[in-house]
């Protein structure tokens, strides 16, 4: 888990996930969600 995430950080990960939809989109964030803030989440 990464001790804080910066703004830029953050917006890439908005930008990336913007350009993606449905299944690929919802995986992509809960990827994110679990390297960068320790949330599991349900697969």
């Amino acid at each position: 888990m990464s001790a804080e995430l910066t703004a830029a950080v953050i917006e890439t990960a908005r930008l990336a996930a913007r350009k993606l939809t449905g299944h690929q989109r919802r995986a992509f964030q809960a990827e994110m969600a679990e390297r960068h803030c320790g949330i599991a989440v349900l697969r």
